[in-house]
């Protein structure tokens, strides 16, 4: 055994590898995993940046207890008239348009205003519509989404939504 990984021993290129990719970037090798973070699986030395796990749910973000994505009244209801489970998730190409042209973009995006884009005020609709049938995680891609000029309103309505 290999006190400084507690694992069987390697040859050196994995061993080193092994090393480079232990928890932290390797941080605290060559530290006993229980000195670096005591009761634990090996994480971070002097213990998780968050702290403990009860400290971490107090922020009120998606892991805080009590968080359920797609979850809530309004999406049992929905599911229950219509069938269909609730979303979750919504990956909403929010803009075609990118600064970069890459060829390999699936999009094909390219920089400029693209024709049938929803405009502000039909997106804050369409966010007002989601959210009387679920509570998603949104997920706004492109394109580049910060190349529309109005993405910090869009980003404000679905927040307060």
């Amino acid at each position: 055994m290999n006190d400084r990984l507690d694992t069987p021993e390697l040859p050196i290129a994995e061993q080193e590898l092994a090393e480079a990719s232990a928890p932290c970037g390797g941080l605290g090798v060559g530290v006993p995993v229980k000195e670096r973070h005591p009761g634990s699986h090996g994480g971070h030395p002097g213990g998780h940046p968050a702290g403990a796990v009860t400290q971490r749910q107090r922020h009120g973000g998606a892991r805080s207890t009590g968080f359920r994505p797609g979850g809530g009244p309004q999406a049992i209801a929905y599911e229950q008239r219509t069938g269909i489970k609730a979303p979750r998730i919504i990956a909403w190409e929010i803009t075609r348009s990118c600064n970069l042209s890459c060829v390999h973009c699936r999009a094909a995006a390219e920089f400029g205003h693209y024709e049938g884009e929803l405009s502000l005020d039909q997106i804050k609709a369409t966010v007002d519509d989601i959210v009387t049938i679920s509570n998603p995680i949104f997920i706004l891609t492109g394109g580049e989404p910060l190349m529309r000029p109005d993405i910090w309103e869009i980003v404000d309505h679905i927040h307060g939504a």
